[in-house]
């Protein structure tokens, strides 16, 4: 899985998109199972984010434009948008960067 975001499907239906650039991981998961108002559910969980006791503005900031990306991929992955592939992950690569260089 070299720039590209990974698709692999579990046993039980669950879709698995996993986003890999050095230490950069996202990991978003897709239940494959609406619940009975027709909604889907997933989780997204990530090392991008600054985890130090001691934030700054700046990386508060960075950590909140950091969870505004993941929410959108969970939220489209859980929409049925397939988020896998070099161009989503050229995407996510250019989006965390911006943040990175402007935060």
């Amino acid at each position: 899985m070299n720039n590209e975001v990974a698709k692999t499907i579990k046993a039980d239906g669950t879709k698995v998109f996993t986003y890999k650039d050095g230490s950069s991981v996202i990991t978003v998961e897709v239940l494959p199972t609406p619940d009975e108002d027709g909604y889907v559910f997933g989780n997204v969980t990530s090392t991008v984010k600054i985890t130090e006791d001691d934030l700054d503005e700046s990386d508060s900031q960075y950590n909140a434009a950091c969870e505004g990306i993941e929410a959108l991929l969970l939220s489209l992955a859980c929409s049925g948008v397939d988020i896998s592939g070099e161009n989503w992950h050229n995407g996510i690569t250019d989006a965390l960067n911006s943040c990175s260089n402007n935060l």
